[in-house]
């Protein structure tokens, strides 16, 4: 049986509530108090979870740690929010292994067990222990909204399908848009394809270093488990720059001597919407990929190899 182990990032799924992971209701911004819940697993920074110095700090802002509301008579008592992550009494957690990678996160300080409400997603205001998808802190139980599994972000406990059959000019026989692996950035942008193909192929969730700003161009400075080379390899990240504001990126499925195979969206049409010619192969060549578009604008700065 396993545990988290300090350092690193985490999801958490509530075996209760299949599909529905630890959660902070995040509207645009981050307070002291603010709610956590059930959600849909959707990958975004709210879900993501770093054991640290016996805390979980979102990784929305890692300065907020998961948290108990503590006001004795108030109906909110007890609620799991977030709060300033300075307060070892509310905040200090240990994992307690049940079976496999199953567990329960237990408050140190008061016995008190990590539990799901019901099999819903949550809200923002609904903080009672009957509220719908509401997380909050309860004794010790053999139910299974009080049970967990956990992965690692951007780790090995996923698998990919791999690169199926590369066919010029048709999508790789792998790639299922309607899967669960694309459902990060807007549908039809090249970002919402390389984030998803790369964990469709490989497993691994990318993981950046900013919450915005995530436009093409930028993932050469904030992608963060990725290593840097000025060479194509297979399943890395190609990246443009065109001066402008957003920039391209692309996957590139596979090199063969000099012969680079890539898939990409939002190029041929760039309408910013999924369409036929979006993930169909390409080939290039180490020349030919390095200038592109009109007048060559689009500059390659590297590739980010996964």
């Amino acid at each position: 049986m396993a545990i988290p182990i300090s350092g690193k990032i985490y999801t958490f799924a509530c075996i209760g509530a299949p599909a529905r992971v630890l959660n902070l209701y995040y509207p645009n911004s981050i307070a002291n108090g603010q709610n956590v819940c059930l959600w849909t697993s959707d990958s975004s920074f709210e879900q993501q979870w770093k054991y640290s110095d016996n805390k979980l700090l979102n990784m929305r802002n890692t300065n907020y740690a998961l948290d108990k509301y503590t006001v004795s008579g108030n109906a909110n008592n007890n609620n799991a929010d977030i709060w300033t992550a300075n307060d070892p009494t509310n905040q200090n957690i240990a994992f307690q292994a049940v079976s496999g990678n199953a567990i329960k996160i237990k408050l140190s300080s008061s016995g008190l067990y990590l539990t799901a409400a019901n099999n819903l997603n949550g809200t923002s205001s609904g903080k009672t222990p009957s509220s719908t998808g509401n997380v909050y802190w309860a004794s010790d139980s053999s139910s299974v909204l009080q049970k967990w599994t956990f992965k690692e972000v951007g780790g090995a406990s996923a698998s990919g399908v791999g690169n199926g059959i590369l066919t010029v000019g048709q999508r790789p026989s792998t790639l299922n848009y309607n899967g669960g692996c694309y459902t990060k950035f807007s549908a039809g942008q090249c970002t919402w394809h390389v984030y998803g193909r790369a964990l469709e192929v490989t497993g691994k969730t990318l993981l950046f270093s900013a919450a915005s700003g995530l436009h093409a161009k930028n993932w050469w400075k904030y992608v963060t488990n990725c290593t840097k080379s000025t060479v194509p390899v297979s399943n890395s990240i190609a990246v443009w720059d065109n001066g402008g504001k957003y920039g391209h990126i692309g996957y590139v499925e596979k090199v063969s001597d000099k012969t680079i195979y890539l898939t990409e969206a939002n190029w041929d049409t760039a309408n910013d919407a999924v369409d036929a010619e979006d993930g169909k192969v390409k080939i290039f060549t180490t020349d030919s990929i390095q200038a592109r578009g009109r007048n060559n604008q689009y500059k390659i700065v590297g590739y980010l190899v996964l």
